[in-house]
């Protein structure tokens, strides 16, 4: 086209019609005619380069690429290249073709100084027709990816790549992969990929090609960018197909030849390192292999090489003790996977794990017993039915060794053993937890003939020792006070001290026959520890209300926080900003009586 234009003005005419006109309206191949008058052979044809209107019927350098391909509406042109040479390439007429490979730098398809798009009418390439000279723009420097990218796309002797690590491609091929994945991002994905409007524009086609850049940059790593946000936004669907939407279309569908494959070995690699979800035969546009070796296994695949129930499979995962992958559907179904590195762990997790029964008889404890050490911390299960509302319980083999004592003194003959305790002494609440405890701390000796282990139950104890730490603790607990007590101590009434147990701020023992008992020690180690905002008002003369929202540090427990009655304030928290309360104490005016 530029150079029927060149050779318009070169004979006097204003535009490319007329020039046809002049030749011959009735030729039924009018560029034909025009190159036997301008005495042009095979050899200097052959270096002319795109496509002609059609009323020329003449077409030119066209391998692969249809005519649609080439930018007949507008032109584009790089001022370096018409500044040195005054000639205008062919290859700028390519759509797809948006930088100046010589130069580096992004094509110009605007007039400098009127800003005005180029068409093909006239026939002057080198002004505007306002006068300014194309030369005297500059294009916008181009990347590295942007100028490869471009490369490939004028490959039409020889394959090249498209970007570093890809495998070379013809110009052709390299046309269809930009029109097809061009205007895929990591927050958007086109609905018709490869149907593109307005190409002739300069800046839809940069687009195109700056998308393509930027997706096959540092090949594979952008690209899993995108699949990996395009698997976040469909995190509920285990379909390979629904999750990636278009972009799996265009990878099986649209770009299917072979020279595309690199496209999908790196999206079925994706798939085996970051794909939740399962893959199974009836994904057929997959691989055979990526089907036969994908990592992720079905909870009931997993249970069975870990010889427990599926259950325990999904209550171990609910625990956190396992890793597994979720989406739950609006219908409320849920479906889980797990990868097969993860088994190793599962396996070594349950093995020698057992139930609450089997865990009675290997500890010759009763399991009414063993529930209230679970309760208290003592035994730590894998699956529990107080956290994980289970129907059954499940006892790792390390909790199980524990409840194994060696003996740590010699044999006697006044003894009990710690079945015998539990059985017929009348412990009181949660005497038979501090007992084990104290057993397993060695405050409380055992006794046998020898140093094997035995099972906890079987334990010999010394009768007197026994009966002389119970005494203790039951002295200890009716030597403390009741929350009533304690409460007067404190100055509150008796639901706040409650409220102050419950939420962890006063400690206290509880007493099956006596309830919570509060000793002297833990009175004054929380009033150490906390002060109320009462107090706190009495002493600077303010009302609780406004100094509330006046000082700095923010409540520990009160109404808005944890729902107890009052207001309490760590020290420590005031304590930094005591310079702070004494100047606000003295700023306060004085009370009116």
């Amino acid at each position: 086209m530029a150079y029927l234009m060149r050779v318009a003005r070169a004979n006097g005419y204003m535009s490319v019609g007329q020039l046809r006109t002049a030749i011959a309206s009735s030729t039924p191949a009018p560029f034909s005619e025009l190159c036997q008058r301008l005495r042009l052979g095979a050899t200097e044809q052959s270096r002319l380069f795109g496509v002609t209107p059609r009323n020329w019927a003449g077409c030119f350098s066209l391998p692969g690429l249809a005519q649609s391909a080439f930018n007949q509406t507008y032109r584009r042109w790089c001022p370096a290249c018409l500044g040195s040479d005054g000639l205008f390439l062919g290859m700028w007429e390519i759509k797809l073709v948006c930088i100046c490979i010589r130069h580096r730098a992004w094509l110009c398809d605007v007039c400098p100084r009127c800003k005005r798009s180029q068409s093909w009418h006239g026939v002057n390439l080198l002004k505007c027709e306002c006068g300014a000279e194309l030369a005297h723009g500059a294009g916008e420097r181009a990347i590295a990816a942007e100028v490869m990218l471009t490369r490939a796309l004028l490959a039409f002797e020889h394959e090249v790549p498209a970007a570093e690590g890809t495998p070379p491609l013809d110009a052709a091929a390299t046309h269809r992969l930009v029109l097809y994945v061009g205007r895929f991002g990591t927050n958007s994905q086109p609905n018709r990929p490869g149907q593109v409007a307005g190409l002739s524009r300069m800046s839809t086609a940069r687009t195109l090609v700056a998308g393509t850049a930027s997706l096959l940059h540092n090949w594979p790593g952008s690209f899993y960018t995108l699949l990996a946000s395009l698997q976040q936004s469909s995190a509920s669907s285990s379909s390979v197909r629904r999750a990636f939407g278009v972009l799996y279309h265009v990878l099986y569908d649209d770009l299917k030849p072979p020279c595309f494959q690199f496209l999908r070995n790196a999206f079925e690699d994706y798939l085996s390192e970051h794909w939740w979800g399962m893959v199974c035969k009836r994904n057929r546009l997959l691989r055979r292999e990526t089907v036969a070796s994908h990592p992720r296994i079905t909870l009931q695949q997993a249970a069975t090489a870990a010889g427990v129930d599926r259950a325990v499979i999904r209550h171990l995962a609910q625990a956190e003790l396992i890793p597994i992958d979720q989406a739950i559907y609006t219908s409320g179904r849920r479906a889980s996977t797990m990868h097969q590195r993860d088994l190793v762990g599962l396996v070594t997790l349950v093995e020698g794990a057992v139930t609450l029964k089997t865990a009675s008889h290997l500890s010759q404890i009763s399991e009414r017993r063993l529930r209230e050490l679970i309760s208290d911390g003592i035994i730590k299960p894998l699956v529990s039915r107080h956290s994980q509302r289970t129907a059954a319980w499940l006892i790792p083999k390390v909790e199980l060794d524990r409840l194994r004592i060696v003996p740590n003194a010699p044999d006697i003959a006044a003894g009990i053993i710690l079945l015998d305790v539990f059985k017929y002494w009348r412990l009181r609440e949660h005497e038979s937890t501090q007992l084990v405890r104290a057993i397993l701390d060695r405050e409380i000796s055992t006794h046998a003939p020898h140093k094997a282990a035995v099972p906890l139950g079987l334990a010999k104890l010394d009768r007197v020792t026994v009966k002389l730490w119970l005494a203790s603790q039951r002295d200890a607990a009716e030597a403390a006070m009741s929350v009533d007590q304690a409460a007067k101590l404190l100055g509150v009434k008796q639901q706040v001290a409650y409220s102050l147990i419950h939420g962890g701020y006063l400690h206290s023992c509880y007493d099956a026959g006596l309830g919570h008992r509060v000793s002297m020690e833990q009175v004054e180690s929380f009033k150490q520890e906390y002060v109320s905002l009462a107090e706190l008002a009495r002493q600077y003369s303010r009302s609780p209300r406004a100094l509330l929202s006046e000082l700095p540090a923010k409540p520990a427990c009160g109404p808005t926080v944890d729902g107890c009655r009052q207001y309490f304030y760590r020290r420590a928290d005031l304590a930094p900003r005591k310079r702070l309360s004494r100047t606000s104490e003295r700023s306060y005016p004085e009370k009116r009586h």
